[in-house]
């Protein structure tokens, strides 16, 4: 069931993926709430370090602290990539399955030759691809060009709007 092209359907098909994969993230979990936690991490490792370096019972309670204090910051961020990660299964496994399904056969022309590994040499270039290969190009391309800016900005706004109430 091919409804344009096969070129033309896995790229929509790839940039709504994108799209939501974006929405997901920002929904699931919270981009500053990740940087929130990591950059508490590296100011307790740094902490931790110093306290390593001391032998008295002081220094050792705060840095037992310190150790429940991270194991406790990274199960949560674990959960929060828990969560992303079973609902992109749900999403990514029937639409990649839809895919595989109806475009097996296609043999798709790039638009520029790509380089890949190679079986003659190292690398090579490969002008024709199978529905996964431009399934990956075009979601990679969409996602540092198009989505991942388009995002940030939308985070900007957010954030000043949130700022200004």
């Amino acid at each position: 069931m091919v409804f344009f092209d096969p070129m033309i359907d896995i790229a929509l098909i790839s940039f709504v993926l994108s799209v939501l994969v974006q929405v997901l993230q920002r929904v699931l979990g919270s981009k500053q709430a990740m940087q929130k936690h990591q950059t508490g991490m590296k100011e307790k490792q740094q902490k931790m370090k110093e306290l390593m370096k001391k032998n008295d019972k002081q220094s050792q309670k705060e840095l037992e602290k310190l150790q429940g204090e991270m194991l406790e910051s990274m199960n949560d961020m674990m959960k929060g990539s828990m969560k992303m990660m079973v609902v992109s299964m749900v999403l990514f496994i029937p639409v990649l399955w839809f895919l595989q399904g109806t475009y097996e056969g296609a043999a798709i022309t790039l638009p520029v030759p790509l380089p890949w590994l190679g079986t003659n040499s190292l690398i090579e270039f490969y002008s024709q691809t199978n529905w996964l290969g431009w399934y990956f190009v075009t979601s990679l391309v969409f996602s540092i060009l198009i989505v991942g800016p388009v995002a940030g900005i939308f985070d900007k706004w957010r954030q000043q709007n949130a700022e200004a109430a």
